[in-house]
């Protein structure tokens, strides 16, 4: 695989930039531990990419990074706070994306990518601020946006999130220590059920 890792000194003195690569032939991708930013277009029209792995140090990714790349699945770092304008936009066959704790979806992240039918934000501790509705332009009626449980009702209450209300889903367990009990959320009938008694009502 040939592709080159261009470094700058940030404010910290320490950060990496991924410009760019050489052989947008390559299959593959690892990037290097130690990258903190993918700069925009980075991986742009590598038409022949089929895997990447982005690591932990990865707090940014700039805009058009994915775009015309043929990959299925793809795993954002816990860390990367913002999906910037187009980052994951136009991607020919992405089919499931799980992102980090984000805060902020700019405009048209994921438009175009009309055969992703999973969009996992369970991993968010808040729910992100959602800066257009086209954030998800052309989204796939039968996309789901995953969610955590405890944050449904806020997320499909929020400003613009409304819009995919029809998408999104609830994920995983609620706890609610005033009663001491743990319930599991199920997603068809928006209903709790304490986990280990089975269906309650």
């Amino acid at each position: 695989m040939a592709y080159a890792f261009l470094s700058f000194q940030g404010k910290g003195g320490d950060d990496a930039l991924l410009r760019s690569i050489i052989d947008r032939s390559v299959t593959e991708i690892d990037i290097p531990d130690g990258v903190t930013k993918v700069g925009s277009t980075a991986f742009a029209n590598c038409t022949k990419l089929v895997r990447i792995s982005i690591p932990d140090s990865v707090t940014s990714i700039g805009s058009s990074v994915f775009q015309n790349v043929p990959i299925t699945e793809l795993i954002v770092p816990l860390g990367c706070k913002a999906v910037n304008g187009f980052s994951f936009a136009n991607m020919p066959k992405l089919e499931s994306i799980k992102l980090g704790d984000v805060n902020r979806v700019q405009t048209q992240a994921f438009a175009h990518d009309t055969l992703c039918l999973s969009y996992d934000f369970t991993r968010c501790t808040a729910v992100p601020q959602l800066d257009n509705v086209d954030a998800f332009m052309k989204i796939n009626a039968e996309a789901r946006i995953l969610v955590p449980a405890h944050l449904y009702d806020e997320w499909v209450a929020a400003t613009n999130w409304a819009t995919y209300a029809d998408h999104i889903v609830a994920v995983g367990k609620e706890y609610k220590p005033s009663e001491g009990l743990e319930y599991d959320y199920n997603e068809y009938t928006k209903s709790y059920g304490v986990v280990g008694l089975g269906d309650c009502t």
